[in-house]
């Protein structure tokens, strides 16, 4: 494995760099002696009343400081809830929201996959299916002219026929049929 020097370095400085243009911009605030003083007797009083309610008794401050580190590695803030909870059930939930997702993905990616095969199957079959239709409007003109052209026989037929029993009609009449 090969780590460039310069590199880490460079990128060290870089990050001192912008840490210190931060607090150029943005400075430390002198903490005023009384709000220390007032911020560890808050800190007093949470002790206080976690020893009560977890029933610790008088622990030193190290054992204290022990527990509260190992509970505190074991809990997560879960800013959208607005509490803490188990690192451990936040964790479960989480691989079960990333299984859920990852199924939604797997049946999203199946279902694409099906309409691109579908797709490729029309576009392959769409011009066998536009020559077969071409074929049979063909054929059917084909048929059609052909119908017509009987038809118009068949009428010329029925006018000649017409017209012949026409011419016979009044000869017969006059005749009284032994012309």
């Amino acid at each position: 494995m090969h780590i460039d020097w310069y590199a880490v370095q460079a990128k060290n400085a870089s990050t001192v760099n912008q840490q210190l243009a931060f607090l150029e911009q943005s400075p430390y605030e002198p903490i005023d002696a009384k709000d220390l003083e007032i911020a560890k007797d808050m800190m007093e009083q949470e002790m206080e009343y976690v020893k009560r309610g977890m029933n610790y008794g008088d622990l030193p401050l190290g054992a204290y400081s022990q527990v509260w580190e190992e509970c505190l590695g074991q809990v997560l803030f879960l800013p959208n809830q607005h509490r803490y909870t188990r690192a451990n059930l936040a964790t479960q939930n989480l691989i079960k929201h990333l299984k859920e997702l990852y199924e939604q993905a797997d049946q999203a990616n199946l279902e694409l996959n099906t309409f691109k095969f579908l797709q490729e199957q029309e576009r392959v079959a769409a011009p066998k299916r536009i020559q077969g239709l071409t074929e049979d409007v063909n054929r059917q003109t084909e048929r059609e002219k052909s119908l017509q052209q009987k038809y118009s026989i068949l009428q010329e037929q029925i006018n000649e026929i017409q017209e012949a029993h026409a011419q016979q009609i009044p000869t017969t009449a006059i005749c009284g049929g032994d012309c």
